[in-house]
C-alpha cells in the first residue's frame, strides 16, 4: 500500500547514534574552553613579559603547551568519531534513498533524468552530513571568539563596543553573501544533473556513438551541458569570492582602525601595553567573528539545499510510489482478465518559473500534465496455463498490456484481475513471486553468468541452473567460455552479444518457475536457428504456466492457443494462427513478408 506520509528526516538517522552525537558536541565545547584558556594564558604571558617576570612567563608557556596537547588530543578523537559515524549514517541514507527509488512508479522514473538520481544518491548524503559537521565546527569557532570578546570587554568596554560595531558591518556583508550562495547553489546543482546524465549515457552507449559516427554530435551535447554547469559554478564561486574580497578589505580597515584606537587608549593610560598586544594578537579572531557567522549561514544553507534535494524524492506529487494491496497469495492461479480497461500515458513537466520565485521560502514546483490515451474499454480473458500472443504494429499497445499485467503501470480506468483477484489488492510479493517478465532489452548485471541467473532464485542448485541454460539454448555459449558459468559478463553484459544477453535473461526467467511468464520481443535478437530452439523451449512451458508473448515474428507464435491482433489500442481480431491466416489479410501479408525475408 502506498505510504503517503513517508518523509525524509535527518534526525531519524542521527538518533540511532545520539549518544555519540552528544559526546561529539560536548567534546567540541571542551575544545572551545581549552582554546579560551590558551588565549587567557597568552594574555598572561604577554603581561608577564611586559613586566619582565620571566620565570612566570616560562611557567605560563608550559601551561599553554599542556592545553594545546589536550586540545589536539580531543580534536583527534572528534575526527575519529566523525569519520566512523558519518560514513555509517551516509551509507544508511544512501540505502534508504535506493530503497525509495525502487518504490517509485514507472511513470515518475521515466521522466526523471538519471543524473538527478545518481547525484542525489552519490553526492548529497555525504555533503549533507559534511555541512552539518561544518555547522558544529563553526559554532565551536564562534564560541571561542565570543569568549575572547568577553575577555576584551573586561579589559575595556569601549573597545568591546567598537568590536561589536565591526562585527555588525561585516555580518551584513556575510548575510548578503549567504542569500546569494543559497540561490546560486540550488541552480548550479540542478544544472549539474543533466551533465551527469549525459556522462552516464556516454559510458553506456559508446558503441552506438562510434558506429553511428555521433562522436562530434555527442561531444557538442556534452559540451553544451557542461558549459552551462561550468558557467553556473564559476559564477557562484566568483560571486562569493568577490563578496569575500570586499568583506576582507572593509574588515582590515576596521580592524586596524580598532588597533589604532587601542593604541590611542594606551597612550592616554587607559589600557596597559599587554592589553594592546593581546588585542593586536587576536585581531584575526575579531575580524573572523563575522566570517564564521557568515559561514554558519552558508553551511546551514548548504545543509538545507541537500536535505531539500533528498526530500524531493519522498514527495508523492513529484515522485509517486507504486501502489500495491495487502492480500498475500502464495500460489496465484494463472488466469488473467481485463475488464473495460483504459490507460493514459501521463506526461508531467515542471512549469518553468524565474529564479526569484524558486528562491522563495516554501516554494513547491507546479507541473503541466498532459495525457495520451493508449487504449480504452479493453476487455479480454486469458485462461490459466494457456499460451497467448499479442501482435500488431508499433504503438498499438502490446507492451503497455504487458506492463499492466506485470503491474509496472496502473490502468486509468477499468479492472485487471490476476488469478481472480483485483491486481490492486494483491501484495507486491504475491505479484512478483508469481509473475516474471523478460524484456526486449534485458539488463544484465556486472556479475558472473551463474550469479545473474540465480538472482531470480538465490537457492537454486547447480543442476537447476544448468537446466535453465539448456532450456534457453545458452549451453553452446557456455562451452565456448574458459570459466563457463563463472564468467563475469561486465556492466549490462557488455561482453555478450544481444542474442546471448536475451538467452541469459530467458534462463533467469525460466529458473524462477513462475505461474505467469511474459516474453516481450524476447527472441528479437536471435538468429533463426536459435529462435526456433527458444520457441521450442517456450512451447515446453505450455500447459504448465500461463505464457504471454509479444512478438513481431509470427513464426515464433504459430503454435500458441490464442493470438490477439491489436490496432490503435483495440483488439481487432483474435484466434489461433490458422484461423487468422485464413480470414485476416493483414496477418497473412505479415507472415508471407516474413517468410520472404527469411528465404533471402
Amino acid at each position: 500500500m502506498k505510504d503517503k506520509n513517508q518523509k525524509f528526516s535527518v534526525w531519524n538517522y542521527f538518533s540511532k547514534y545520539k549518544g555519540w552525537l552528544v559526546a561529539y558536541v560536548t567534546l567540541y565545547l571542551v575544545i572551545a574552553v581549552a582554546e579560551f584558556f590558551i588565549t587567557i594564558q597568552i594574555a598572561n604571558f604577554l603581561n608577564e613579559v611586559a613586566l619582565s617576570e620571566i620565570k612566570k612567563a616560562f611557567i605560563t608557556i608550559l601551561y599553554i603547551i599542556g592545553l594545546c596537547a589536550v586540545s589536539n588530543g580531543i580534536n583527534w578523537f572528534c575526527a575519529m568519531v566523525y569519520f566512523k559515524y558519518s560514513n555509517k549514517i551516509a551509507l544508511e541514507i544512501k540505502k534508504d534513498i535506493t530503497k525509495r527509488i525502487l518504490k517509485i512508479n514507472n511513470e515518475s522514473m521515466d521522466r526523471t533524468p538519471s543524473g538527478l538520481i545518481i547525484n542525489r544518491i552519490n553526492n548529497d548524503p555525504e555533503r549533507l552530513i559534511g555541512s552539518l559537521d561544518d555547522v558544529i565546527y563553526t559554532l565551536w569557532e564562534l564560541l571561542n571568539r565570543v569568549l575572547v570578546i568577553v575577555y576584551i570587554a573586561i579589559i575595556n568596554i569601549w573597545i568591546a563596543l567598537v568590536i561589536l560595531g565591526i562585527i555588525v558591518v561585516v555580518f551584513l556583508i556575510e548575510f548578503v553573501k549567504v542569500r546569494i550562495y543559497k540561490k546560486k547553489l540550488a541552480r548550479t546543482e540542478k544544472l549539474g544533473e543533466p551533465a551527469t546524465s549525459i556522462t552516464s549515457e556516454m559510458v553506456r552507449s559508446q558503441k552506438d556513438i562510434k558506429t553511428f559516427g555521433l562522436e562530434e554530435q555527442f561531444q557538442q551535447t556534452f559540451t553544451t551541458h557542461y558549459e552551462k554547469y561550468k558557467d553556473a559554478n564559476c559564477n557562484l564561486n566568483m560571486t562569493i569570492y568577490t563578496l569575500d574580497s570586499v568583506k576582507d578589505l572593509i574588515s582590515n580597515w576596521l580592524i586596524y582602525g580598532l588597533v589604532a584606537f587601542a593604541l590611542f587608549m594606551m597612550d592616554q593610560g587607559i589600557i596597559a601595553l599587554a592589553s594592546l598586544l593581546f588585542i593586536f594578537t587576536n585581531r584575526s579572531s575579531i575580524s573572523s567573528f563575522a566570517f564564521f557567522i557568515g559561514n554558519l549561514g552558508k553551511w546551514i544553507a548548504d545543509f538545507k539545499v541537500r536535505r531539500s534535494r533528498i526530500s524531493e524524492l519522498y514527495d508523492e506529487e513529484m515522485y509517486a510510489s507504486e501502489n500495491y494491496g495487502e492480500i498475500d497469495v502464495q500460489d496465484l492461479k494463472g488466469e488473467i482478465e481485463f475488464k473495460n480497461v483504459a490507460f493514459d500515458y501521463v506526461n508531467k513537466k515542471e512549469k518553468e518559473v524565474d529564479e526569484k520565485t524558486k528562491s522563495k521560502r516554501g516554494y513547491k514546483p507546479e507541473f503541466e500534465i498532459t495525457t495520451q490515451r493508449i487504449f480504452e474499454d479493453l476487455s479480454f480473458k486469458i485462461k490459466a496455463n494457456s499460451t497467448v500472443a499479442f501482435i500488431g504494429k508499433s504503438g498499438s499497445g502490446k507492451s503497455t498490456i504487458l506492463n499492466l499485467i506485470a503491474k509496472l503501470n496502473d490502468c486509468t480506468e477499468g479492472e485487471i484481475l490476476l488469478g481472480g483477484y483485483d491486481i490492486n489488492t494483491l501484495s507486491k510479493k504475491s505479484i512478483r513471486d508469481n509473475l516474471v517478465l523478460v524484456n526486449q532489452f534485458p539488463y544484465i548485471f556486472d556479475m558472473t553468468i551463474k550469479e545473474n541467473i540465480k538472482l531470480a532464485k538465490p537457492d537454486a542448485t547447480d543442476e537447476e541452473v544448468l537446466k535453465a541454460c539448456k532450456d534457453s539454448n545458452l549451453i553452446e555459449y557456455l562451452d565456448s567460455l574458459p570459466n563457463g558459468l563463472d564468467t563475469k559478463v561486465g556492466e549490462n553484459g557488455v561482453k555478450m552479444s544481444g542474442g546471448q544477453k536475451q538467452r541469459l535473461a530467458i534462463a533467469r526467467a525460466l529458473i524462477k518457475n513462475s505461474r505467469i511468464i511474459i516474453f516481450d520481443e524476447s527472441t528479437s535478437s536471435l538468429d533463426n536457428i536459435a529462435q526456433a530452439e527458444i520457441t521450442k523451449s517456450i512451447q515446453n512451458l505450455s500447459g504448465k504456466h500461463t505464457v504471454i508473448i509479444v512478438a513481431h515474428r509470427l513464426s515464433t507464435i504459430k503454435n500458441v492457443d490464442t493470438i490477439y491482433y491489436l490496432d490503435k489500442g483495440k483488439i481487432v481480431d483474435k484466434g489461433n494462427f490458422e484461423e487468422l491466416y485464413e480470414r485476416n489479410d493483414s496477418i497473412r501479408k505479415m507472415f508471407l513478408a516474413e517468410n520472404l525475408e527469411s528465404e533471402d
